[in-house]
Formats: structure tokens, C-alpha cells, sequence
């Protein structure tokens, strides 16, 4: 690069030469350092709120094995108990991505420093997130419901 402007000038002075493209990248520096810690930090936090549904579906199961054994002993069909099960977790879900959403359009003065060209209140992006969280929840939930559909109805005359 320098070359090219010796060639046009050469008794300018040249230091510090850098294309537009770099200028750009450090004016952005700080922007872009906050957006990536930001997203570490959402992914990190999805993460666990994954987890947290898991544990919490599978300690549901777990606690109530003896209910689910009785009820599988008095009739209630595989398909019914894994509904039960589902059930319990979607609405945990729902309500979680119905009050992130309320969360999200409040706080939106905060969130609008940190987006670029998204409008934190754009439909579009919060039912696309809000059905990714739903489709990614319910995933979670899939191994407890089916732990919940195994249970054998004669666990609950053993008690007895």
C-alpha cells in the first residue's frame, strides 16, 4: 500500500497507513467485544436454564414414580402419563419465553445500544427465538418423558 502512495506522491510523509476496513474494525472494537460477551453469556445461561428443565423434569419423574406406577396400574395408557409429563414441562417453558419476551420489550432501551439493524421489539426475531427456546425446551424435556413412560405398574404393589 505504501508503494501505491509513493507512486503518486513521493514526498509525502506516510505513517500508520491502514485501509478504511481497519479503521472500521477498531471504531467497532468495543461493540463487538460487548456483543460476543454478550452472546457467551445468553448461551451460558440457555445452557443451564436446559439443564435446570432436565433436572427439574427428572426429579418430577423420579419423586413421583409411585403416583405414575398407580396410575399406570389403574389404567392410564403409556401415551397419558408421557402427556402428563410433556405437559408439566411445556407449561414451564411457555411461561419462561412468554416472560422472556415481556422482558425483553421492556428493557429494550437497554438492548438497543447493543443491536444493529434488529429492532429489539421486531416481531420477527421474537417469535423466531421464542419458538427456537420452545423447540429446544421441549427437547429437554424428552428423556424424563420417556423415563415416565416406562414405569411399571407393578412398582406400586410392591409398596403396598
Amino acid at each position: 500500500m505504501e508503494h501505491e502512495l509513493r507512486s503518486v506522491d513521493p514526498t509525502a510523509a506516510i505513517e500508520n497507513v491502514k485501509t478504511l476496513e481497519q479503521i472500521r474494525d477498531e471504531s467497532l472494537a468495543s461493540r463487538t467485544f460487548a456483543m460476543h460477551l454478550l452472546t457467551g453469556f445468553s448461551v451460558a445461561g440457555s445452557a443451564l436454564t436446559l439443564v435446570g428443565i432436565y433436572g427439574m423434569l427428572s426429579l418430577s419423574v423420579v419423586s413421583r414414580r409411585r403416583e405414575l406406577a398407580i396410575r399406570s396400574a389403574v389404567g392410564a395408557q403409556q401415551r397419558d402419563i408421557r402427556k402428563l409429563i410433556f405437559g408439566e414441562g411445556f407449561r414451564l417453558i411457555a411461561g419462561g419465553v412468554l416472560m422472556g419476551t415481556a422482558l425483553a420489550t421492556l428493557l429494550s432501551r437497554v438492548l438497543r445500544s447493543f443491536l444493529f439493524e434488529v429492532q429489539p421489539s421486531d416481531p420477527a426475531t421474537l417469535i423466531v427465538v421464542g419458538a427456537l427456546f420452545l423447540g429446544v425446551g421441549l427437547l429437554a424435556c424428552w428423556m424424563p418423558v420417556r423415563r415416565a413412560g416406562k414405569v411399571d405398574p407393578l412398582e406400586a404393589l410392591r409398596y403396598e
